[in-house]
């Protein structure tokens, strides 16, 4: 492996592409920097979806998807294969992307799958912190390639049943490489040139993620103060 994907670029360089927040905010790894979750999520997501269109692999459509047992219905997001996807690592969000949107395909006798499902599929179930799911699949994505170094997590020499990731020097050297520069570009292109699309994508993937919250333990994960 020479080069990060998108996904790990947003992560590894987490302080362009979201902000601190007053609660919610997990480090920047290899750095004492912190951000929002939620924020990085959108972020990581849209640079994982919006690299594999630019590869050609997606095109998205926007259309009306049902709601309320068909009786309503609101603009949606929709994702469409549009060809042979790069040869992504695998593990990565890159990779994973069109794979379930091909598998989902298949199942549903429709190859134009909403974007919302589409991210929905990333999760095995609801979660007490779904935004740190999706980023601790991209570190778990990392760590796959050797790149992030799994290990249990301390506080004050107790385990606390977590997982933390250390830094190779292979992957210092690739975040030194790989400047955030072009996907903050990206960014600002869509948003520019395709203002529907770019306020869709970011409302759809805000909305899958935080519907996959585990409201049953929201309250006692968060407290009440």
């Amino acid at each position: 492996m020479d080069e990060l994907t998108p996904s790990e670029v947003v992560l590894l360089h987490g302080e362009r592409f979201a902000t601190r927040s007053i609660a919610g905010n997990v480090t920047v790894p290899g750095t004492d920097r912190t951000v929002a979750a939620d924020q990085l999520t959108t972020a990581i997501l849209s640079a994982t979806l919006l690299a594999n269109e630019d590869a050609g692999a997606i095109r998205f459509e926007v259309g009306e998807r049902a709601r309320w047992l068909g009786l309503r219905s609101r603009t949606a997001l929709f994702v469409v294969p549009d060809g042979p996807a790069p040869e992504w690592p695998r593990g990565t969000l890159e990779w994973a992307i069109p794979t379930f949107l091909l598998e989902m395909g298949s199942a549903e006798d429709d190859d134009r799958i909403a974007l919302a499902a589409l991210v929905d599929a990333l999760f095995d179930g609801d979660e007490t912190d779904p935004w740190r799911y999706v980023i601790g699949l991209v570190k778990d994505g990392l760590a796959a390639r050797g790149l992030l170094e799994r290990r249990p997590e301390r506080w004050f020499r107790l385990p606390t049943g977590r997982t933390e990731y250390g830094h190779t020097e292979e992957l210092d050297r690739l975040v030194a490489d790989a400047s955030p520069d072009r996907i903050e570009r990206q960014f600002s292109s869509v948003e520019s040139a395709r203002p529907e699309l770019w306020k869709l994508l970011r409302w759809e993937i805000e909305r899958a993620v935080a519907a996959r919250l585990d409201t049953s333990t929201y309250y006692v994960y968060h407290g009440s103060s």
